[in-house]
């Protein structure tokens, strides 16, 4: 039933896992971006935290089922932790 009425009122949930809080003005930011890249006209967020992130952000979105959101086919993974890793691949230096 979620699934069909997220779809009638253009919902996209989203979900944006940070090291820290998002202050209400990323919040606003990142729902207009993720609006704009699903084009959906309302975008339901769901912040979570992970400290391990160091900074940035993770943000997953496009879940087959909107109750049960634990499969995005979509990620992005902004943050820190991985920046430093895909530099440190880049010059050949192996990490865990």
């Amino acid at each position: 039933y979620m699934l069909e009425a997220y779809e009638q009122q253009g919902i996209e949930p989203v979900t944006v896992i940070s090291a820290t809080p998002l202050s209400d003005e990323q919040v606003e930011k990142l729902k207009a971006k993720m609006a704009a890249t699903t084009g959906a006209t309302d975008i339901k967020l769901l912040q979570k935290l992970d400290p391990g992130l160091v900074a940035g952000m993770v943000i997953e979105y496009g879940y087959d089922d909107p109750e049960d959101m634990s499969n995005p086919s979509n990620s992005l993974d902004l943050s820190l932790k991985t920046t430093l890793r895909k530099a440190a691949l880049k010059e050949g230096v192996l990490v865990a």
